[in-house]
């Protein structure tokens, strides 16, 4: 890795030039990654490849080149790739390099958390972070299990979009909104009279899950 361009500034490296700098994705996954089989090496590749294209997009979205710790970024690189090498699905490799891009990110440059955020990383999918996109941490009237289904184009059923929704339920992603908070929401309104939902049947982020979508949504580019 003597090859790679390090600034002598606060010990801070250039993300896109680290990674052309490396000889090769298989290089540098070798360089962090003891031991790679063939298929490994792939995945690998891929995560890498898929990253180095979104740090080139997000640079256009900030106007700038971004600058990261050297020894902090080593480090999240190292465990996404850790997790990344034995993944198949290529949608969730997609997400581990998001993660990466995500940490790369000026505004989550001072979080700390970033460990945190990859073991969640590691047990969700696109549609769970599709569902927590579309949530907020109150109560918004109308984002029930049956509010998804067009979501997802009928990609997925009511049953899958209920297990779904307890899976991330049970990892405090998101959680059921309580019928104070249905019944001040409609009372915001001023719908006094307004047949009320079932409050079983509606859900919003918690913080946990509200600080895991604002952090890797910086990444999917």
């Amino acid at each position: 890795m003597d090859n790679v361009p390090s600034s002598t500034r606060n010990n801070t490296i250039s993300v896109r030039s680290f990674l052309k700098a490396a000889a090769s994705a298989t290089t540098l996954g070798a360089a962090i990654v003891s031991y790679m089989n063939e298929e490994q090496t792939r995945n690998i590749e891929d995560t890498l490849q898929k990253h180095q294209e979104q740090i080139e997009m997000l640079e256009e979205i900030v106007a700038g080149e971004l600058h990261v710790d050297e020894s902090k970024y080593l480090e999240e690189l190292k465990a996404a790739l850790q997790k990344a090498k034995d993944e198949a699905n290529e949608e969730k490799r997609k997400l581990y390099a998001s993660y990466l891009t995500a940490c790369c990110h000026p505004e989550n440059k001072e979080k700390s958390n970033r460990r945190i955020f990859l073991d969640l990383v590691e047990k969700v999918d696109f549609n769970g972070i599709r569902i927590l996109k579309e949530l907020k941490t109150h109560f918004s009237g109308r984002k029930s299990y049956d509010y998804f289904i067009p979501l997802f184009n009928d990609e997925l059923s009511k049953d899958d979009i209920i297990i779904l929704l307890d899976y991330l339920t049970s990892y405090r992603l998101i959680e059921i909104c309580t019928k104070e908070e249905i019944e001040s929401f409609y009372a915001r309104l001023g719908r006094v009279g307004t047949r009320r939902p079932s409050n079983l049947s509606f859900y919003k982020r918690t913080v946990l899950g509200d600080a895991l979508y604002q952090f890797i949504s910086k990444g999917i580019i």
